[in-house]
């Protein structure tokens, strides 16, 4: 099975939207292993207070 996570665009991100995902930190951790990443996810509280000057389409 593959699984997917899309969050809306920009501004539609907020502190734990992952929280209610089931077996999130198994899922996070395959994550980073198979991305390489040491983390996923931003804890630094700063970045949800700064407003966004541009962003880029991947």
């Amino acid at each position: 099975m593959k699984i997917l996570f899309t969050f809306p665009g920009q501004g539609g991100q907020r502190p734990g939207m992952l929280a209610m995902i089931p077996d999130r930190e198994a899922i996070l951790t395959r994550a980073r292993a198979v991305l390489g990443m040491k983390s996923l996810l931003s804890i630094a509280p700063m970045r949800y207070n700064t407003p966004v000057r541009s962003s880029s389409v991947c």
